[in-house]
């Protein structure tokens, strides 16, 4: 019995009452599971939510037999087994596994609410005390939630090809001005782009489909030895980066290893491509106008010299948006990936990429300096101006974190080749490289590369 009062009647009045105390029963592995699928759910777009209640695949339909439970447990220890090795679990989107001991029984359940394309992981037994998946999987959800917001290190570094090109002829032709500046800006222009997530852009790329619609899922594509090999090496690379993650999608699209161009070594070189063209057939982009190519080869008359910068890794340098990032998932030979950076092939990354450039630089922009996606030119009709344009620009770089690539950047040049034109104090004239092409232009076309 215990003791308690209430106001009646403007009287206090003394009452007696039982109190009930009623313990919860502890949660098992199973229901915290349960309650973390939940949340997930409820903190989904309407777009996400909507890929929930389509119709399941066919092959869906049959898990209520015994034989196929039989083996869908088995794949999820195996799963099991293999999660060991990843420094974060796989979460996100519509999926969320809870793993337990290996010889801890999986018991795996479909919701009738979600017609079998919400599923989930759920483990029978209880912890030992010792230690549970869910905490550790909370934790590192804590970790790469810290990752997001905390900037990359810079301090390791490494200016190996500037140090060296400072003493190179081609560096001794240059005036002492313009050395002293790049010497001042030297932490701009690394030997490699600095690991993790880049810095937050005044643009993250978004990629807004049509209402109702989702690409077919994709097949994966043959490959050599020596195409798988290199894939392989691409993978481990972009995941050492931080650039992709591991992740469980609804969509994905299919990769190619392709050949580059002969640069003249004799060496074949290759480069992985992420094939997106069914999810650009259904991508709505916003229209980000570029400058035209004319426009910009006028307001380079009377200017005397020229320097240019390559931000050719700059994509890779801008953010996916966290809820569009599982839109970008690949299908490589092993597993699943997004891309937590902008990837190339996507419809509308150079328009997102444009439009960070132009906020960066916007005061400098047709007065001494033009952005052409990664392409920045730096004019001037004077040395004095031009020394100052670059200071300005390196300036802009260093302190939001923006790297050139050192190799394919020139410096005050009095002829420069720049959107396939070579520019002098004298006058434009078309690119060598694309005048020789029409003076060997053979006379009869044998391939369709010749035909372009």
């Amino acid at each position: 019995m215990a003791s308690g009062a209430s106001y009646l009647s403007l009287r206090w009045v003394k009452r007696h009452c039982r109190v009930k105390v009623i313990v919860a029963p502890p949660r098992t592995p199973a229901e915290q599971a349960y309650d973390i699928l939940a949340k997930q759910v409820a903190g989904m777009s309407a777009e996400e939510a909507a890929i929930l209640l389509r119709p399941p695949p066919k092959r869906c339909k049959s898990h209520a037999k015994t034989e196929a439970k039989a083996r869908i447990t088995s794949l999820v220890r195996q799963a099991a087994a293999d999660a060991k090795n990843l420094r974060a679990p796989l979460h996100g989107l519509h999926f969320i596994l809870a793993l337990p001991d290996a010889g801890s029984s999986v018991a795996l359940r479909f919701t009738d609410e979600c017609q079998g394309a919400l599923c989930w992981a759920l483990i029978g037994n209880r912890p030992k005390a010792s230690g549970s998946s869910l905490p550790l999987a909370s934790s590192a959800l804590t970790a790469a939630e810290d990752e997001e917001e905390s900037p990359r290190p810079t301090a390791k570094l490494e200016h190996t090809l500037f140090d060296e090109w400072i003493h190179s002829t081609e560096a001794q032709a240059i005036p002492f001005e313009i050395t002293k500046v790049l010497k001042e800006n030297q932490a701009v222009i690394p030997d490699n782009v600095p690991k993790g997530l880049p810095p937050k852009r005044p643009h993250c790329h978004h990629i807004l489909l049509v209402p109702g619609k989702l690409p077919a899922r994709s097949v994966i594509y043959r490959m050599t030895p020596d195409q798988l090999t290199f894939h392989k090496q691409e993978i481990a690379k972009l995941a050492d980066n931080g650039g992709i993650r591991p992740t469980y999608s609804p969509i994905c699209s299919p990769t190619i290893v392709l050949d580059k161009r002969d640069d003249g070594s004799g060496e074949r070189k290759m480069r992985m491509v992420v094939n997106y063209l069914a999810l650009n057939a259904l991508t709505v982009t916003p229209d980000f106008p570029l400058p035209p190519i004319q426009t910009i080869l006028e307001m380079l008359g009377g200017a005397k010299y020229f320097s240019s910068l390559d931000l050719e890794t700059g994509l890779h340098q801008i953010r996916m948006a966290k809820e569009d990032r599982w839109k970008t998932a690949f299908r490589p030979v092993l597993g699943l990936f997004e891309y937590r950076v902008m990837p190339s092939g996507l419809k509308g990354a150079p328009a997102t990429f444009q439009a960070n450039i132009n906020a960066y630089l916007q005061p400098l922009l047709g007065y001494g300096v033009i952005a052409y996606l990664n392409d920045v030119l730096i004019y001037s009709s004077d040395l004095a101006g031009h020394v100052s344009l670059l200071r300005q620009v390196l300036s802009v770089f260093l302190h939001n974190q923006f790297y050139p690539k050192f190799r394919k950047c020139k410096f005050a040049r009095q002829a420069i080749t720049y959107l396939s034109y070579t520019i002098t104090a004298e006058g434009i004239k078309p690119a060598e490289d694309k005048m020789e092409a029409i003076r060997h232009w053979p006379e009869v076309l044998e391939n369709e590369t010749q035909v372009r």
